[in-house]
This record gives C-alpha cells, structure tokens and sequence, in this order.
C-alpha cells in the first residue's frame, strides 16, 4: 500500500510524522508530501492508494484530482472543524465522487456528525522517535501554560513552558512539541495547568518520561476525559504525587503505535495490522 501524508504538523502534533515512520516500518510505501511539490507533481510522483491528510489542507486541486483518480481513498483529520463546515465539506465529497474511507478526530465528545462517513476519536499519542537529550538541570515542575492568568508558582523551583505562540514572551520556555520532548526528564514533575476537553500531545510525550498531573478549573470535563483514557479519574491528581506515574499505561495503550494502528484497523489491512501488532507487543516488554 502505497500512502501520502500532508505535513500537517505543528507546535502542538507530529502525527503526520509519527504515522509516517510507523506505517514504513511494516512495509507500507508512506511519504510526506514536500512542500515544494503541486498537488499534481505531488499525486503524479508518488501515485499513492491512501491520502491522509487534514482539513485545514484541503484545496480544490486536490478535489479535482481524486475526483479524476477515484482509486485513490481519503483519510482526512477533521480536530477544529465546525459542524457547518463538515456539512459543506461532506457535500463537495459527493459532488466529486471523492473515495473518503473515514474521518477522525484528536478528542473525545468532537459532538460532530457526518451524513455518510464514519467519525472516529483518534486521540494524539506518544511519539516515540523524539528521543531525548542528557540531563541538564533538575528543576521540581515544568508548569504548561497556555493562557497568562495561567502562571501562578508551583513548589521552589519551576519554568513556565509553552507551545502556544500567543504567550510566548510570559513562559520562561517557547518551543514545538517535538522540541519540548527533549526536556521532560531535567522535571520532576510536569503540571499542565489548562484542559480544552482535549489532551494535547505534550501530555503522552511527557508521561512516558516523568509523572504527570493536571491542574485546570475544568474538573468535570477532565476526570470525565480521564475515565475515558485511564479507566479512572483519580490519575494525574496533583494533591496525589503517586497518580502521576503512568508511564506503564502510556507505553501499553497510548504511544504513536497504537493510533497508527487504529488507524489501519478501519482499512482492509490485515497484514499490516497484524506487523505492527507484532511491534506494539516488542515495544511494552
């Protein structure tokens, strides 16, 4: 199977990365489109079976060119969309013909619904190709803000870190989540002081390497979340230092991994499924 991923990452995911690498490692021809590239040199080039792509990427060139190449299947992240724009979406989908295998989005509860097409959740997951650097500091928390009203002190010593480019001059960190995975083991702790009803990328990254613990006024939505995740809403308690520590569950069900695979198990995929299985149970031993 041959695929072609849009470069839709950002400060905040590398799932067009970590999808990318994991689907070439069981053998699948994946590619991220180069963003020098036309959507025609691009499709023409690469003449893939599977686009993945997101919304915000989608052009009217790419809509004529799956509606003159109808072998070709879609997979297109819909995090953000309205439910006004998915309709209008989903109707330029069935005036081209175009092959849309599925939707998904990055959280839990997106309310959307689609006349034809299937939603699936799809939450961000660990990428495990960050790597890390050796130790420089030790410093208690690393405080995760993404609002100013947000930086408030936690213990003696702590950075306020952000990926968000709106706040950028009030953390004492700015950086993209694919940088920020070489930081977490100089923490103890890592405190994210903000829940959107989504748990940002940052989260799974930093929990596979050190404890973890929310601090947001939106309890409700994240104990709710965190049953969801976890099984139990009683992890990532800052008043319970050892809730903090689920690295193990992290590693077992919630790594770049596992979303490639619920990925694929939507497609007519087996052997790949079953070789990334292979991996998945390699990786937690």
């Amino acid at each position: 199977m041959k695929v072609l991923i849009s470069n839709y990452n950002n400060n905040g995911t590398t799932e067009s990365s970590y999808l990318n690498t994991v689907l070439n490692m069981i053998d699948c021809k994946s590619s991220i489109w180069p963003n020098n590239l036309s959507t025609y040199d691009a499709f023409d080039i690469m003449k893939p079976d599977l686009h993945i792509t997101h919304h915000t990427l989608l052009s009217q060139d790419l809509a004529f060119y799956l509606k003159e190449n109808k072998n070709i299947d879609l997979i297109v992240n819909i995090t953000g969309i309205t439910q006004d724009n998915l309709t209008h979406l989903e109707s330029i989908f069935t005036d081209f013909g175009i092959n849309v295998s599925f939707f998904f989005v990055n959280r839990y509860d997106h309310g959307l619904v689609s006349r034809k097409n299937n939603i699936l959740t799809i939450l961000p997951g660990a990428d495990l190709f960050l790597g890390s650097e050796p130790q420089r500091y030790e410093i208690d928390y690393g405080i995760f803000v993404n609002d100013k009203s947000q930086i408030n002190p936690i213990g003696d010593t702590y950075h306020y870190i952000t990926n968000d480019q709106k706040i950028e001059k009030d953390a004492d960190i700015f950086l993209p989540v694919e940088k920020l995975s070489h930081l977490y083991h100089n923490y103890n702790s890592i405190v994210i002081k903000y829940f959107d009803n989504v748990f940002p990328q940052l989260f799974f990254d930093a929990a596979l390497k050190v404890p973890v613990y929310f601090d947001s006024p939106n309890k409700n939505e994240l104990n709710s979340n965190l049953k969801k995740l976890l099984g139990d809403d009683s992890y990532c308690n800052l008043d319970n230092k050892d809730s903090g520590n689920i690295s193990d569950k992290i590693k077992s069900k919630h790594t770049c991994l596992h979303r490639t695979k619920s990925l694929l198990s939507q497609l007519s995929c087996k052997d790949y499924t079953d070789k990334l299985q292979s991996i998945i149970e390699r990786s937690v031993k």
